[in-house]
């Protein structure tokens, strides 16, 4: 069975390419405010769980993202049959590096807020 050839298509390489941005973008954004807190002398270990559970918030928020792109509902201003690799490595690793702003822009989104109203 391990000898078998996999095929994959163009779907399924794009959402591993936001995973793979994603985790990086969470990563990056980790080992960044992680060395700042390390170098300003303000590190504080009851925090590992931030840091390291940020590259998964960030594939996270990558692919919440994306199926939001893929769907219409964030529009980019073309078809999203015709997304460029680039731009979904992109957004995506800049969805991973903002990961909490994200998540905050999206919860403004007018049809999520107004059922928080209610």
């Amino acid at each position: 069975m391990l000898w078998k050839r996999w095929t994959t298509g163009a779907e399924l390489l794009s959402l591993w390419l936001v995973v793979v941005a994603g985790v990086l973008g969470g990563a990056i954004r980790s080992f960044y405010l992680g060395s700042l807190k390390y170098t300003t002398k303000r590190w504080e270990p009851r925090f590992w769980l931030w840091y390291t559970g940020r590259p998964v918030l960030g594939a996270s928020v990558a692919l919440v993202v994306y199926a939001g792109v893929r769907g219409g509902l964030l529009n980019v201003g073309i078809d999203s049959a015709k997304l460029n690799a680039y731009g979904l490595v992109f957004v995506a690793a800049v969805s991973g590096l903002y990961g909490g702003k994200v998540i905050e822009r999206l919860g403004r989104l007018k049809g999520l807020t107004e059922l928080e109203e209610a």
